[in-house]
């Protein structure tokens, strides 16, 4: 499976309020079936604060589409079960 026709690009990021959101994905081999149209991705999240500011992840708000139809969506606190205070840079 060739991750680039899959993962449109390499690295999304978006930056809001001075805080850099990327997200990279990677095609799970051993979890997809292309040959019944189902695939499988990891994804690797960085936060960076650009700000001067101290800031703290309060809160996350993922909406996951597959060809621009909504597949899920995830509202909690925290990132697995933290709350963590980015310094600046």
């Amino acid at each position: 499976m060739d991750s680039e026709k899959y993962c449109i690009q390499e690295v999304y990021s978006e930056i809001t309020n001075d805080v850099r959101v990327s997200v990279s994905c990677e095609p799970l081999l051993a979890n997809s079936d292309p040959a019944r149209n189902v695939f499988a991705f990891s994804y690797t999240i960085t936060i960076e604060n650009l700000s001067p500011e101290t800031v703290q992840l309060l809160e996350r708000h993922w909406i996951i589409r597959s060809n621009e139809q909504q597949l899920a969506e995830v509202v909690g606190p925290g990132v697995v079960g933290e709350q963590p205070v980015l310094e600046p840079g």
